[in-house]
């Protein structure tokens, strides 16, 4: 199964942008499934810290226009569409939040691609901020996956680091996302598990995460935002995050990628052999 894992997306215009992007995409790198995070795609308030989101609007075009399943992150909730928006079947929230059984949507999904079986799961590491979550390794226990598995996990790049040597074997993929600031490295581990500690977003390029920095400057001062312009993401060129997975039925990674352009016929940069544990593993690997 050959899929593709975008990072989040950040305003309308990246989400047109990935829209009319994946046609050629999808032909040119022979996709079976798109899967892209989306919990920044609307201002839905007047400051960062709980200002962001998704409409149901936004989800159901994204879904329409050829995403076949949405995560989310820690904004999805800030919307007031946010409790609508994260009960569909294709979209995917936190599967340890404490208050998880009050809430709709689900944290995993099973998905049946041309005969081949995937399992998505999404954790939150208790490094996020503004979700109580229970802990993500008895999440990970209780969960029951398959070796055909990917989880995207919402936590530092330290905490992913952590949670993808934990699991090393035992699923196909951990995707790390939360700062918008893409890891340079890819790795495949030891026993076969394919890692990112931060995707990055898509977006528009600069300022902090895709978004003027005028606001998360004034919370980072403790201030007023008295006299800025309104919170808005930035103008100017949108960027493309995304990783290229190829995944195999038994949960083995056959090829790992960042794709970087919206081009289609721009390459992909795979890992690079230096990072691919398979070949050099760690003493008692």
């Amino acid at each position: 199964m050959r899929l593709l894992m975008t990072g989040h997306l950040v305003g309308e215009r990246a989400m047109q942008e990935l829209l009319a992007a994946l046609p050629g995409l999808r032909a040119a790198h022979r996709l079976d499934l798109v899967v892209t995070v989306a919990d920044n795609v609307a201002i839905s308030g007047p400051r960062p810290r709980d200002g962001s989101g998704m409409t149901v609007a936004q989800r159901d075009a994204l879904l329409a226009g050829g995403v076949d399943l949405i995560l989310t992150g820690t904004h999805v909730w800030d919307s007031r569409d946010g409790v609508a928006v994260v009960d569909h079947p294709r979209v995917v929230r936190c599967a340890n939040l404490v208050d998880d059984a009050l809430l709709p949507g689900a944290g995993r999904v099973e998905l049946t691609v041309g005969g081949a079986h995937l399992t998505v799961l999404q954790l939150a590491d208790p490094s996020v901020p503004r979700l109580v979550v229970n802990s993500v390794a008895e999440a990970w226990q209780s969960a029951l996956t398959r070796p055909a598995t990917i989880v995207h996990l919402l936590g530092t790049p330290y905490a992913a680091i952590r949670f993808a040597h934990l699991v090393d074997g035992r699923c196909a993929a951990v995707i790390g996302s939360l700062t918008h600031i893409a890891s340079r490295d890819l790795e495949i581990l030891p026993r076969g598990t394919a890692f990112v500690a931060d995707i990055g977003y898509v977006g528009p390029v600069g300022g902090v995460g895709g978004f003027e920095p005028g606001h998360f400057l004034a919370e980072y001062l403790d201030s007023e935002p008295l006299g800025l312009e309104p919170y808005r993401h930035r103008s100017g060129p949108v960027q493309l995050s995304a990783v290229l997975l190829d995944i195999a039925a038994d949960g083995s990674v056959a090829e790992f990628g960042w794709v970087l352009s919206w081009d289609p016929a721009a390459p992909v940069v795979r890992v690079s052999p230096a990072w691919d544990g398979r070949t050099h593993p760690a003493s008692g690997a």
